[in-house]
């Protein structure tokens, strides 16, 4: 079952790679239909739940963290 779903997820995330829109949203929507879906039963949401909290929101969070531009906040002189 969590094959099947990091797969739907994965094809999703390349798909959007592709058409040239962020990668995160396509495994989003993937994650909010599969969530939505009657197959899945409430041990399986929850398991899959509290392995994705304790993965990967720390690497998306790295992840975000690290690619921002702080340069931006920069105050610049108005003269």
């Amino acid at each position: 079952m969590i094959t099947t779903i990091l797969v739907i997820m994965g094809t999703m995330a390349l798909t959007t790679h592709f058409i040239g829109v962020h990668t995160v949203l396509g495994a989003f929507v993937a994650g909010v239909l599969i969530g939505e879906s009657p197959i899945l039963s409430s041990t399986s949401t929850s398991s899959c739940a509290a392995s994705s909290s304790l993965f990967f929101m720390p690497v998306f969070f790295g992840i975000a963290g690290l690619s921002t531009d702080l340069t931006v906040l920069r105050i610049r002189n108005s003269r």
